[in-house]
């Protein structure tokens, strides 16, 4: 007789106190509680010993799936359909890579500081995007300025702003505004200005105010907690939301409560407007690892998965969400530096690495063959990739980091990314089973 049922390779068990098993798939981010017997099954293939009632569970969330279907094919064929869906689209504009700080850590700090975007490539990079919108019939368009500090490119973040949120309105395409900024330009008057077309601004603060204030600071020494505590809470009352990241080294991390105390005093901490996430400060990546994970230190650190304990006491829970990329930057999302050049990722912006296009005489986004050697890689053809259960989880790590480890995109990264969710999932069901207690 034919199987018309087997178990999901992307199948993750966790067994509970109780006796039950909770089965997670990576595949649809769905999961259920099984007894032992039934979860020792699914485990050893034996689909047709279930009860009916369990195989229609085990189906409806992904646990079990025909006999027919090859996983694989399906995730390589979701891979690619999320690589050429040109619905949504994000820019990353970077104005300049000069900054009002100097924090010692930044990567950006080698960068030519002399370098800012012009008026008139302002004004290319604007129609060049509006020709690829429309070409590629986007509906939702996302800008974020980035640098060294946008601020101090006032002109030409307002300037792109301003022009691509009315030029989405009349085309009626969905547009938000994100900046990314150390916040301490963002005076009465600035917020004023931007708010309009912001919809999101990113800060930093690097731990509690002492250690902040020894780190992020401005180029004669001067601290900077306070105006960028102020800062946040300008945005807020102009009802702009803040996605704050807290920093902090591995041998401060006894010194986390304190942040939280600060953040408490201060009305952020449950703010609705602002959004609280964590990171070991040690090598800055300049992005987020692997699903929007809390982690944007290096991911091949070890502090980054044995400090999970320290940071997860004050995390909402929530399972990893499906995300078959790597990161955003995978799919259509471009960066944009000063002078017209495009990248894959912010963290090679400016450094003549990577580079996969840019800006033509005709105000045109020009793309050459680095795009097609980003844009082929198959995770499935890697063999530590192909039969990893938490595959459709991390997307096969950063192609970023695969280039600098093997100098080619098509290598898996993997760092401890299946540590991580490993224990972003068992806290989440910890959190779970204690809500219902």
């Amino acid at each position: 007789m034919q199987k018309k049922w087997k178990a999901s390779r992307f199948n993750l068990f966790y067994a509970q106190k109780d006796h039950n098993v909770n089965i997670f798939n990576s595949a649809t981010g769905l999961w259920a509680v099984f007894t032992q017997k039934v979860a020792d099954r699914i485990g050893q293939g034996h689909i047709n010993r279930l009860p009916q009632s369990s195989i229609a569970l085990a189906v409806k969330i992904g646990v079990i799936v025909p006999a027919g279907r090859n996983e694989l094919k399906c995730y390589r064929e979701s891979y690619k359909d999320r690589i050429r869906d040109r619905r949504s689209a994000s820019y990353v504009c970077f104005l300049t890579y000069r900054c009002n700080l100097q924090c010692p850590y930044c990567f950006q700090a080698k960068l030519d500081q002399a370098s800012d975007m012009s008026l008139d490539t302002c004004s290319g990079i604007i129609k060049a995007i509006q020709k690829k919108t429309l070409a590629d019939k986007t509906r939702f368009l996302s800008i974020m300025l980035f640098g060294g500090e946008p601020l101090l490119r006032k002109k030409q973040g307002l300037t792109l702003l301003r022009e691509l949120r009315e030029w989405s309105v009349y085309h009626r395409i969905n547009f938000k505004g994100a900046m990314s900024s150390n916040g301490v330009l963002f005076s009465e008057g600035a917020v004023s200005e931007y708010a309009p077309y912001l919809d999101v601004v990113q800060i930093t603060l690097d731990g509690p105010k002492d250690i902040h204030d020894g780190l992020r600071i401005g180029w004669s020494g001067q601290p900077t907690y306070d105006r960028i505590i102020r800062a946040v809470k300008r945005l807020i009352k102009n009802d702009l939301n803040v996605n704050l990241r807290i920093q902090i080294q591995s041998p401060q991390m006894s010194r986390l409560p304190d942040v939280i105390r600060e953040l408490k005093q201060h009305d952020l901490y449950a703010s609705p407007k602002v959004h609280i996430s964590f990171g070991v400060l040690e090598k800055y990546q300049g992005c987020r690892g692997c699903n929007e994970s809390l982690y944007y230190a290096d991911s091949n650190s070890k502090d980054s998965h044995s400090l999970f304990k320290e940071f997860e006491r004050y995390l909402s829970p929530g399972l990893p969400r499906v995300q078959i990329l790597p990161c955003i930057m995978t799919g259509s999302c471009l960066c944009v530096d000063p002078s017209g050049g495009l990248y894959k990722c912010v963290t090679l912006v400016g450094s003549g690495i990577g580079k996969v296009g840019s800006l033509s005489k005709s105000d045109e986004f020009v793309f050459d063959g680095g795009m097609v050697k980003y844009y082929r890689r198959d995770p499935v053809q890697f063999s530590d990739c192909n039969k990893c259960k938490y595959l459709p989880l991390c997307g096969g790590g950063c192609p970023t980091q695969a280039q600098n480890e093997w100098g080619s995109y098509d290598h898996s990264s993997c760092g401890i990314s299946q540590q991580i969710l490993d224990s972003r999932i068992r806290y989440a069901f910890r959190q779970k089973k204690e809500a219902m207690i």
